[in-house]
């Protein structure tokens, strides 16, 4: 009788702190709403900083390993900057405040699954990777443009919704990891509606215009190899597809039904982004997420799914537990640390490079992101840092060429660091560790690329601008 009374009150104090988890994420995303369109008052910024604190504590309090270790780590780090360098208290709210907006989104996001994780969708991708080797070329590319397509519209959410529409087709983890890491990266180089690459343009006095013609170059290589990489590292086993149908004109219809939503999707995000200047703009995405997918539901007769999804039982939010608070923890050490000297340091080892050839000093511009990637410096106090302070001149590029390697140093970073909130969306998705995916599978990923993108990158300086 104690053990069953005891398993009970511990189910009890579980199912409290989920419940607490997810309202707290949908009380964050009607706070954010109200105090973007409605009222932006200093009752709405502590709110909005109180529900961040509980969001914090609770995640906390059901996390375990390398994620709440990861978390704990960076806040106490934080906290021990903001002492020991006096800064005022009110930088704690302004740093979780801004780290708010990713949170919002996450409410958002498991609500697109209803329509896009339509029987009809995962039968024809199915379907049409029937007989198909899981390193096939063609079959990595088709759906590495599936989630690039995903990353314009959600970010790093397209992880998790990607993972949930092909979890049918038993991939492994290394190709999984291969794939995510190719779709992200390939997003991080061209993307209109990603905040780090209008940032980037914007310090490097770089329109949008200007820039694409290189970014989709860059894009297309990071594919390629990823794809070639996947190919010579598989086993060219065939996909288990017994008992799924013959490839048919319905199955083809259905895959351009999903791709046509889904850039219907990407276009008005793209209007919103472009006219709506949101302060923040992930609210305006999980907006446009949460209405686009009513009237998806609405057209496949799954309103009633679709309702049932924001039920706290089924709610979707729970599985973001893990690495979300991460997420936000490295958010809000980024923005202290961003107030720290460091900045200075990085950019006087940085401009001590370019004595070298102009490939070399690309590469060695690549490595240093990435090496300081891996020992938890976060690429958004480097990469912004090499923007606002290293003239392209000095080093011999185009403006245009220096923003694409600032991204490409960037993505590059990101793939190899277990410290980064990349690493941790993937590794909680496809079910593994975040070193043994980051270190332990995209060395070689991000080693080929260092020593390519130099290449790319001054091909594109010499021929496209």
């Amino acid at each position: 009788m104690q053990n069953t009374s005891g398993r009970n009150m511990f189910s009890r104090k579980t199912k409290l702190k989920e419940n607490i988890y997810v309202l707290t994420m949908y009380l964050l995303l009607i706070i954010i709403f109200l105090n973007e369109f409605f009222a932006e008052n200093s009752f709405l910024t502590y709110i909005k900083f109180l529900l961040v604190v509980i969001y914090l504590l609770v995640s906390l309090l059901q996390n375990k390993g390398f994620f709440l270790y990861g978390s704990l780590a960076a806040l106490t780090v934080s906290m021990i900057l903001i002492s020991f360098l006096q800064l005022d208290a009110g930088i704690i709210v302004q740093a979780l405040n801004e780290n708010s907006g990713i949170i919002a989104l996450f409410a958002a996001i498991p609500v697109l699954s209803v329509p896009a994780t339509n029987k009809k969708y995962t039968e024809a991708i199915v379907a049409v990777s029937k007989n198909r080797k899981k390193n096939s070329f063609m079959f990595f590319i088709f759906l590495s443009v599936t989630h690039i397509f995903l990353s314009l519209l959600l970010n790093i959410g397209s992880i998790p919704a990607m993972q949930k529409l092909i979890e049918k087709t038993g991939l492994n983890k290394r190709f999984l990891g291969r794939l995510y890491t190719a779709g992200y990266s390939s997003y991080m180089v061209f993307s209109p509606f990603d905040g780090v690459i209008n940032m980037i343009l914007l310090f490097s006095a770089v329109t949008y215009a200007e820039f694409i013609p290189g970014g989709i170059i860059m894009a297309l290589t990071i594919v390629f190899i990823s794809a070639m990489l996947n190919y010579f590292e598989g086993k060219h086993e065939a996909i288990d597809n017994s008992g799924s149908l013959e490839t048919s004109k319905e199955h083809y219809a259905s895959l351009i039904d999903f791709f046509v939503n889904i850039i219907v999707l990407i276009g008005i995000t793209a209007l919103v982004n472009a006219f709506a200047a949101l302060k923040e703009p992930l609210l305006g995405t999980a907006l446009i997420v949460i209405l686009y997918s009513f009237f998806w539901s609405a057209k496949q007769k799954k309103l009633r799914t679709y309702f049932d999804s924001y039920k706290i039982q089924n709610n979707g939010t729970l599985k973001f537990k893990l690495f979300l608070p991460f997420i936000i923890s490295l958010g809000f050490l980024a923005v202290i640390l961003s107030k720290t000297d460091v900045n200075i340091l990085i950019a006087g080892v940085v401009e001590k490079i370019t004595i070298f050839p102009l490939g070399i000093t690309l590469f060695l511009f690549i490595i240093i992101v990435m090496g300081l990637s891996l020992i938890g410096i976060h690429m958004m106090i480097t990469i912004p840092t090499l923007a606002l302070l290293i003239d392209p001149a000095v080093i011999g590029l185009d403006k245009n060429v220096f923003a694409l390697l600032l991204l490409t140093s960037w993505f590059i970073a990101m793939a190899i660091s277990p410290f980064v909130p990349f690493s941790a969306v993937v590794s909680d998705a496809v079910k593994t560790n975040p070193v043994k995916f980051s270190i332990g599978q995209n060395y070689k990923f991000s080693l080929i690329m260092a020593l390519a993108a130099p290449a790319v990158l001054i091909m594109i300086n010499n021929w496209v601008y």
